[in-house]
């Protein structure tokens, strides 16, 4: 993986693939874990996927990357030529499109706060306005400060609401939000308290979720609190239902007004066993070099059906599992210099499954100053994959589940079944 001009994630071209005619290929999909002994012999055995691939005369991202410099300093970098910058207005344009399209309106939301223990801290109701025009687009929140029922006929309900504007987006300029089929990564990002915040996002229908992950800076037992912190450790975690409907989406307002067909009903309870099924359909993955590509997957193997193992796959996982199939796997501690993967899955329907999994960096040594402080890089977003995937079947052996395992988890849900709290 490399740098475009030193920005992460910089790759725009390849969003081409997604106006292009396409044709087929063969590929495999990359591994759901860090790549190991265990993981490769798993890869090893992967039947190929399909992978879909742009047809657009002498188009060549990889190449035109090479030329205007992927690679930052380490290579000679030829003049862009104009070709090149009329592609990448074109991928600008389409990057905006989709980003329009998926964000643009009127968000009625619920969000949720989560501490380290996967207590609820706090829990409020709002709207996220992402309104203008298709060159700008502003980003509100708006929350109701007072609200006065009326106790006759004639007198009408009265409420008092607080606009807080929150940022401006347009072509080029979207922030660090990076699309990514019907999902995005938000960041990661440093804020102003030294924190890091890595957001997910998929939707569907007219519903989304998003989960924005904190992570603050620690330091080994005994080390120099003065320097380079050692790690980040997961702190606190937002969950926000959000949907483009007239109220909220919280379980009265759900009653009161149910959802359409098509669209997500967030409160519905979900059995553990839902996930484990076939699951098929396509997978959108954006990566730094090889940009964004579709895969066509027929059946979902095993090793990538990290969703069917809600406590994940090393015992650095904080993990949450909330009701209407939604299922958060995050780092504990993201690991200076490691590559940690960020995972959101969510079942908006017994027979959809949409997931999305991000690869993030952090607290990288750029280099060593003549005063011997360590110049620290930023957090950078490595890889992208959103899956949107379609239950095509039982698994064969739905009926032979090991009855350890069942006990396990019905355990797991009447004491909480919410995060696991062995990790350290």
């Amino acid at each position: 993986e490399s740098y475009l001009g030193g920005h992460p994630m910089a790759n725009p071209l390849s969003y081409l693939v997604l106006l292009s005619v396409l044709h087929c290929g063969t590929a495999f999909l990359s591994p759901s874990l860090m790549l190991s002994p265990r993981a490769a012999v798993a890869r090893a055995n992967h039947r190929p996927r399909t992978l879909v691939r742009a047809l657009e005369g002498g188009f060549d991202p990889n190449d035109i990357l090479q030329r205007i410099g992927a690679k930052g300093s380490n290579i000679d970098a030829s003049p862009v030529t104009e070709p090149d910058v009329k592609m990448m207005e074109q991928a600008n344009q389409a990057e905006w499109d989709i980003f329009r399209e998926m964000n643009e309106g009127k968000w009625q939301g619920m969000w949720q706060t989560y501490n380290q223990i996967g207590d609820v801290e706090d829990e409020t109701s709002l709207r996220v306005e992402l309104l203008g025009n298709e060159e700008e687009l502003t980003l509100a929140h708006v929350f109701q400060v007072s609200s006065i029922k009326s106790d006759c006929e004639t007198c009408h309900d009265s409420e008092e609401e607080r606009r807080i504007e929150v940022g401006r987006f347009s072509k080029g300029k979207i922030g660090r939000h990076y699309v990514c089929g019907d999902g995005h990564v938000n960041g990661p990002a440093v804020l102003r308290n030294g924190a890091m915040n890595t957001e997910l996002s998929i939707r569907h229908g007219d519903g989304r979720v998003r989960v924005s992950v904190l992570h603050a800076p620690v330091w080994l037992k005994g080390g120099e609190q003065g320097g380079p912190p050692d790690a980040l450790k997961v702190f606190r975690c937002v969950v926000m239902r959000e949907a483009l409907r007239s109220q909220a989406p919280t379980p009265t307002g759900e009653k009161a007004e149910p959802p359409t067909e098509g669209n997500p009903v967030f409160w519905r309870p979900v059995s553990p066993f839902k996930w484990h099924a076939v699951w098929g359909g396509t997978s959108i993955t954006r990566g730094k070099t090889q940009g964004v590509k579709a895969w066509s997957v027929q059946e979902l193997e095993e090793v990538d059906a990290w969703h069917g193992r809600p406590r994940g796959d090393d015992p650095n996982v904080w993990t949450l599992r909330l009701p209407g199939g939604i299922l958060i796997q995050v780092p504990t501690l993201v690991r200076a210099g490691e590559i940690e993967t960020f995972r959101l899955a969510w079942l908006p329907g017994d027979s959809k499954l949409k997931r999305i999994e991000a690869r993030v960096i952090a607290l990288e040594n750029s280099e060593e100053l003549a005063d011997g402080s360590v110049r620290i890089l930023p957090p950078s977003l490595l890889f992208a994959h959103v899956d949107d995937f379609d239950r095509m079947g039982d698994l064969p052996d739905v009926g032979k589940l090991d009855p350890e395992w069942v006990k396990e988890q019905n355990d797991w849900i009447a004491s909480g079944g919410a995060i696991r709290t062995d990790a350290q």
